[in-house]
């Protein structure tokens, strides 16, 4: 049995995109984030193929595009590839 258990104050997560490590993980204690990963190096080639996707959203006259550069004058490229990445993740499936 596969339990998943979750802060009231943190989001849903889609388990797909959990599959595709498109979540960087957090380590959380006492509502506390103790240490959180940017960004890892991942096998497979979907979550791949999504950050590529992501990656190429950065000239794009899109709403993704839009979303794209608005996040990456907040947060960093990094962030911004990751989070993307499980946006289009969310919409293909």
């Amino acid at each position: 049995m596969n339990l998943h258990f979750r802060n009231q104050n943190t989001p849903a997560i889609n388990p797909k995109a959990m599959n595709l490590l498109l979540i960087y993980g957090q380590n959380v204690t006492g509502g506390k984030v103790k240490s959180s990963q940017i960004f890892c190096t991942v096998v497979n080639r979907a979550a791949n193929a999504f950050r590529m996707v992501a990656f190429s959203l950065n000239h794009n006259r899109s709403a993704l595009g839009a979303f794209y550069r608005c996040l990456r004058s907040r947060l960093g490229v990094l962030k911004v590839i990751t989070a993307t990445a499980h946006k289009l993740a969310r919409l293909f499936y």
